[in-house]
């Protein structure tokens, strides 16, 4: 349940008349994850092409969602552009071809969980 963008959980009617700490009416949705990419087509050799559409990069650790609600992950060691080109990051629009320890369907979802930004200190 976390994983989806939400608000703040709260009782809500459960344990009787909601109080004002149940009312979450100023705060944000919660996004702990990216999408990055969606599953466009499974090659022969089960390589996959993905349609990117967040900037993804060499060590991101990738999540692939299925129709199932099973997923899996990937740490991406090698991005290969669908010119053949290895390259050491992909941007929006791009097609790139990875190879996953695993199967991947059509239409599977890709994300990434969010970083923690640090703000530099100057």
């Amino acid at each position: 349940m976390c994983k989806v963008s939400h608000r703040g959980y709260t009782t809500g009617f459960l344990l009787g008349p909601p109080k004002d700490i149940d009312h979450q009416y100023h705060s944000s949705y919660i996004r702990n994850h990216e999408f990055v990419a969606i599953v466009e087509d499974i090659l022969p050799d089960g390589t996959v092409i993905l349609e990117v559409r967040n900037r993804i990069k060499i060590g991101d650790t990738l999540e692939f969602i299925g129709p199932a609600l099973s997923s899996h992950f990937h740490q991406l060691r090698e991005i290969i552009t669908n010119g053949g080109e290895t390259v050491p990051a992909a941007n929006p629009n791009q097609r790139i071809i990875l190879r996953l320890p695993f199967n991947a369907e059509r239409y599977d979802l890709v994300r990434r969980e969010k970083s923690s930004q640090i703000p530099s200190q100057q």
